[in-house]
């Protein structure tokens, strides 16, 4: 009896010893990035949807509202979402994407592409994942990133595939071998066709409609089946209203292209075939021709009076005249500094324009690219993603702000006064000649048009007064403030570079 009794307190003591001892816990890893679709107020400031081909793109249901339009008989919808934030994230460290949606329509298959800074988004990063067709909630599904795109290149985009088939335009793409995979390298750019039922093209249709919860990326796929999606234990609280007599509207490095002394700002790199001043418009005028990607670099090394700090300044303005019809509805901004040279993926913003005739001001947000650091050297500034047919681009000013309020502050100004708004340079007194009295400064500044013509003499205080308020009537009639957020996105395909001539027209 008390050998029993002492085998039942060891193993009472053991039980009660392995209770306090720690439990080794198989702790899920963090997906390496999450779109989520959840608050309204992100599809402008952090996943500007850009480049959409025969769809709309809007928000309802705490989710992103995709609408098939003008689909045609191939039913191509597709769009671009900005790239990953903070550009490293390795597609090889993150094989599986779980994504949440609600789908409609009878398509059982989600389409998508991806670029990474070993391929850009062509035949060959397609991807596939099985969906539910005819959904009325919110289902989660997952993919295996290389393998689909290994299958589907071969199912789809190469010889033998659906591609290749009698009518058919694409380009066919090189077959890949077993195990082979272009998810590789850094993600950059993510472009999602969302609604395919067949065939190389998807063949949606006009009212076809998809809703898109959320999308992440995870190592392993017991991950993407344990996560359950971003979490939102509460309504955002809105950010106070800031003081308007706080706001620092100084514009910084101010360039206003309304003289002819920017000739060499401008360096022609593709698709463009004139740049000139336009002495009518009083600003530079792009001609730019059909086709992928057409771009300038622009040399701000050689231009602006001060060096940039990237860490200070976040938000580059312009104000543009654009016709999106002829070009596109969106642009690409690439940037170089002292600490990442090149113009690489990563170093990327995507923005939008409105479709108006009138002139219209962009912000583009650079506090959203994670190599917006050290000093600003110079950019690739590409007007338009592709371009439709040939069009002009004019641009009036470029300008850096250290925040958003800063630069809302200055279009609203520049909406209201035109080129009034554009602070006057300082006036320097002539030399005077060795034998004669130096001439004054004249009293009164000169206005903010004349101060930066530097081959003219000073006007005086009335003709240059006259001229302002004649310019500002004349500016405030075909002015409209339209300004438009950017955030990080990539889409980018090298294009033939063409040698621009440069010529003034007056």
């Amino acid at each position: 009896m008390k050998k029993f009794r002492s085998l039942a307190l060891l193993m009472i003591a053991a039980l009660a010893v392995s209770m306090l001892a720690p439990t080794a816990v198989s702790a899920a890893s963090e997906p390496g990035y999450v779109y989520d679709f959840y608050y309204e107020e992100d599809l402008e400031d952090v996943y500007v949807i850009t480049s959409l081909y025969c769809c709309e793109a809007g928000w309802e249901d705490h989710a992103l509202k995709i609408v098939a339009v003008d689909a045609g008989e191939l039913g191509d919808t597709n769009f671009y979402i900005n790239s990953i934030a903070d550009g490293d994230m390795e597609a090889s460290d993150y094989p599986y994407m779980a994504f949440s949606v609600k789908n409609p329509t009878d398509a059982t298959e989600f389409e998508g592409h991806f670029g990474t800074n070993l391929h850009p988004i062509s035949g060959s990063t397609v991807f596939h994942a099985d969906i539910e067709p005819n959904m009325t909630e919110y289902k989660t599904f997952i993919v295996n990133m290389p393998q689909s795109n290994h299958d589907n290149v071969n199912r789809i985009n190469a010889p033998g595939g659906l591609s290749d088939q009698e009518g058919a335009t694409a380009n066919m793409v090189a077959e890949m071998e077993d195990g082979e995979s272009f998810w590789e390298g850094t993600v950059t750019t993510m472009r999602f066709d969302s609604i395919y039922r067949s065939g190389r093209s998807g063949e949606a249709q006009d009212g076809d409609t998809m809703y898109i919860a959320w999308m992440a990326f995870f190592e392993t796929e017991e991950d993407a089946k344990n996560y359950k999606g971003p979490e939102h234990s509460s309504e955002r609280t809105p950010e106070p209203t800031r003081d308007p007599s706080t706001i620092d509207m100084k514009p910084f490095n101010l360039l206003v292209f309304d003289t002819e002394d920017y000739d060499d700002f401008f360096n022609p790199t593709s698709q463009i075939s004139e740049i000139y001043f336009d002495d009518e418009k009083k600003c530079y005028s792009i001609d730019v021709m059909s086709g992928i990607d057409p771009n300038v670099e622009l040399l701000f090394d050689m231009f602006l009076d001060e060096e940039v700090p990237c860490d200070e300044y976040k938000i580059l303005q312009f104000a543009a005249r654009v016709n999106t019809a002829e070009g596109n509805k969106s642009g690409s901004f690439y940037y170089s500094t002292d600490k990442h040279g090149g113009y690489n993926e990563p170093q990327n913003i995507i923005y939008n324009y409105a479709t108006t005739d009138e002139i219209q001001v962009v912000n583009i947000d650079l506090s959203r690219a994670a190599a917006w650091s050290g000093t600003a050297l110079k950019c690739r500034f590409d007007m338009f993603t592709s371009c439709n047919e040939d069009t002009t681009f004019d641009l009036y000013y470029m300008a850096f702000f250290s925040n958003k309020d800063a630069a809302d502050a200055f279009a609203a100004e520049y909406a209201e006064k035109g080129r009034d708004a554009f602070p006057a340079k300082p006036t320097k007194a002539p030399t005077a000649a060795p034998t004669e009295k130096p001439t004054e400064a004249p009293a009164t500044a000169v206005s903010a048009t004349d101060a930066l013509k530097v081959t003219d003499a000073p006007k005086t205080t009335g003709e240059a007064g006259n001229e302002t308020k004649e310019t500002a009537k004349k500016d405030n009639k075909w002015l409209v403030p339209v300004v438009i957020g950017a955030v990080v996105v990539a889409a980018a395909v090298a294009a033939a570079v063409i040698v621009a001539s440069k010529k003034k027209k007056k």
